[in-house]
């Protein structure tokens, strides 16, 4: 089902705050994406192609650093936390870091600001939290754009009947032609969306009703996320409207969880699956393949390993330590 979703061109009153680029550092500790914003853990953000890994560090003091999503051009986008304390988004481009924050203009207030998603045009796709704590996402055109807010309208039909009501939207991903799959949340809980020019589709899976999240989406418009099937147990999707194909990491018996996060041009997913301990995973035509980022290679003790997101020559972005 279809409605109108409002995108509109000023984000009321929040702009973006643009630090200089800077060279890449060596290592730091990073946080793991949960929710909105709320990255959490000690370990290093990491670039894994083919058999080498490169680390990802913000450069500002302590910095604890998460990438999200990489493009075909090997553009990281992600979050930082420096001593525990505010969330900043980034952009690594070329062996240089960019803050991108969003802030309030009126006070000079920065909002915790973290970029989840970043396409071939350079088009990135983020999260923010205002003074009130409420969830906000925006789109940004380029680094020194103004942010366009993507906002999911209170009366958007809901797949098991009824109209969302106060809605917050949380950005999940963003593909090469535009479309941006995320979630609503609302009083009867979290539904998918997919975002196709001016018009919003929202869905759930069968087995979620009112608990369905979605992650990232591919030029193709299949969505990959996931929804918990029961207490602190998920499992994980495509979407290719309307076929859902379920993604758990083998063998079930042993699998608590899986985590799909991230999505390329290829259908290839990546996330993460737990079972005595914390791994990544790439799933492509049916086959399922561990990542696990060794300690030598984090720089810092790993016993999590989680892939966020993918781009279509299989480099992979991802958190890796405890």
């Amino acid at each position: 089902m279809t409605s109108r979703l409002r995108v509109a061109t000023a984000a009321a009153g929040a702009a973006i705050v643009l630090t200089a680029a800077v060279g890449a550092p060596a290592l730091a500790a990073a946080p793991r994406a949960v929710g909105c914003i709320s990255p959490v853990g000690a370990g290093n953000g990491f670039l894994r192609s083919g058999n080498q890994v490169q680390i990802i560090r913000a450069p500002a003091a302590g910095a604890e650093t998460s990438p999200f999503d990489v493009n075909n051009s090997g553009d990281v986008v992600g979050g930082y936390t420096t001593g525990g304390q505010a969330t900043h988004g980034f952009l690594f481009s070329g062996g240089m870091y960019r803050t991108i924050d969003v802030r309030d203009p009126a006070t000079g207030a920065v909002f915790d600001t973290v970029l989840r998603s970043i396409n071939e045009g350079g088009e990135m796709l983020g999260n923010y939290e205002d003074a009130g704590g409420q969830c906000r996402s925006f789109r940004l055109d380029s680094p020194a754009a103004a942010p366009t807010p993507v906002v999911v309208l209170d009366g958007t039909p809901l797949p098991g009947g009824g109209t969302l009501t106060n809605g917050t939207t949380v950005a999940g991903g963003l593909s090469d032609n535009g479309a941006i799959a995320g979630t609503v949340l609302d009083s009867s809980g979290g539904h998918g969306f997919l975002l196709t020019g001016d018009d919003v589709m929202t869905f759930d899976h069968p087995s979620g009703p009112g608990a369905t999240l979605a992650s990232a989406v591919n030029n193709a418009g299949q969505t990959a996320g996931y929804y918990p099937v029961s207490a602190g147990r998920a499992s994980s999707y495509v979407r290719d409207d309307p076929t859902f194909t379920t993604v758990y990491y083998p063998p079930p018996a042993t699998t608590v969880s899986t985590v799909a996060l991230g999505i390329n041009n290829n259908a290839t997913v990546v996330g993460y699956y737990e079972n005595t301990a914390r791994h990544g995973f790439r799933y492509s035509r049916g086959a399922y393949t561990a990542i696990d980022i060794t300690t030598a290679q984090c720089g810092t003790p790993v016993t999590v390993t989680q892939a966020h997101g993918i781009n279509d020559s299989d480099q992979i972005v991802g958190y890796c330590g405890t």
